[in-house]
């Protein structure tokens, strides 16, 4: 640990569940992204890889990461969220940007990449993670994206999500130890870099607004 960064004595622990089957988008970089900002506050983290035919506590963890896989992996979100899904005849594959208000206090842009065929219909014990400003977001007809129930989020943003969502990394780093620590208050980083990618993201998607696929519509394949 640097000099400079005090340690708070406090440790959050992660169950990372089935990290060799649900990581297909380079979802582990959303792992990467909490340690960092734990490790820049003088945070302490203790990672679980959790594998299929285990069964550990759960009750031991602050913040479970349950990652992006194929369909037949994604069923045990159902059973997490109040929603289903049902396959469609296109696959959305486009940059996307949602507004959420997450804390009631402010609202904030989620920004990332969807590649989905899915249509998603929320319950009515879920809520949307947040409202589409560009892009599809569950399905191609209630214009929001996501779901939500108490503590856990679902998105079917990649990217991966959370190094240029530095806001939302810290939304569940804070809910995390808070669970174990009670009311904490995150110190303030630069987020210089990851608030340039959060831009460029957004830029992104409002340049391929309404477009089914980025990849269709860039220049160099027409």
């Amino acid at each position: 640990m640097a000099e400079d960064i005090k340690d708070t004595g406090m440790v959050l622990k992660i169950g990372h569940l089935y990290p060799t089957l649900m990581s297909v988008a380079a979802d582990k970089g959303n792992l990467f992204s909490i340690e960092k900002r734990c490790k820049w506050r003088g945070i302490g983290i203790e990672v679980d890889h959790i594998y299929v035919k285990q069964t550990p506590d759960f009750n031991k963890y602050d913040l479970i990461l349950f990652h992006g896989g194929a369909d037949r992996e994604m069923e045990l979100a159902s059973r997490v969220l109040d929603m289903y899904t049902e396959g469609g005849s296109t696959r959305f594959m486009t940059h996307i940007a949602l507004e959420c208000d997450l804390d009631g206090k402010s609202k904030k842009i989620l920004v990332g990449y969807e590649n989905h065929s899915g249509r998603t219909y929320l319950g009515e014990k879920a809520k949307p993670l947040g409202k589409v400003l560009a892009g599809w977001g569950n399905n191609d007809k209630d214009k929001v994206e996501g779901a939500t129930y108490k503590n856990v989020f679902g998105t079917y943003l990649h990217g991966p999500v959370l190094p240029k969502n530095p806001w939302f990394t810290d939304l569940l780093i804070q809910r995390g130890l808070q669970k174990r620590y009670g009311n904490v208050e995150l110190a303030p980083l630069n987020d210089k870099e990851e608030n340039a990618a959060h831009d460029a993201a957004l830029k992104l998607a409002y340049e391929f607004k309404g477009t089914v696929s980025a990849i269709d519509a860039t220049p160099w394949k027409h």
